[in-house]
């Protein structure tokens, strides 16, 4: 199905799905936990909660598992990890422009390991080229930062991930040249190869 453009800002989202990861606790984003100066703390910040108790616990467990759900046996199944479970929720509405709509944002929402949540991700992208679709777009690119991350936050050997995050398929290159492409992924230390597929 698809929604309209919604004026919720990304940061609210993330919000309230943190709130579900949390148990119910809505806690205000914050960028920093701490300032330093010279390698000492200087000010420490504290998580504000904004609302302690979103909803009945019952309702948070019925919400919890139908964002289980939706990688499970939803629209987000390109989603799920060999790894650990993902919670969320797709999201693809159509962008209003002169009275009609041409074109999408497509977004996934959730968090993860959603048997112990310790992340929440939003991604969200404005006129994404091919078939719009939150979970086969947006979906891929959180898996890809979730997985990464697990990665990271386990210590897990690299070459025990299933994903490779040395080997990216890149879209086709549609103006310009591959020179020019090539130079550009040089700059940002991307080894790359030309491939007739």
């Amino acid at each position: 199905s698809f929604g309209y453009e919604s004026k919720v800002p990304p940061i609210y989202m993330l919000m309230f799905y943190n709130g579900i990861a949390n148990g119910g606790k809505m806690i205000k984003p914050f960028i920093a936990k701490t300032l330093l100066k010279d390698g000492k703390v200087v000010e420490e910040y504290k998580a504000e909660v904004v609302n302690e108790k979103m909803c009945k616990d019952s309702t948070l467990i019925q919400i919890q598992d139908m964002l289980v759900g939706v990688i499970e046996n939803g629209t987000a199944k390109v989603v799920k990890s060999d790894y650990f479970p993902i919670a969320g929720k797709t999201g693809t509405a159509q962008i209003a422009s002169g009275g009609g709509y041409s074109d999408y944002y497509v977004s996934f929402c959730g968090y993860f390991p959603a048997d112990d949540p310790t992340y929440t991700c939003f991604v969200g992208i404005r006129k994404p080229r091919g078939v719009p679709s939150g979970g086969g777009q947006a979906g891929m690119v959180f898996k890809n930062i979730a997985e990464q991350t697990y990665v990271k936050r386990t210590q897990l050997a690299p070459e025990q991930a299933r994903i490779d995050s040395t080997l990216q398929k890149m879209p086709a290159i549609k103006s310009g040249s591959w020179g020019n492409s090539q130079a550009v992924l040089s700059m940002l230390n991307f080894k790359s190869s030309v491939s007739d597929s």
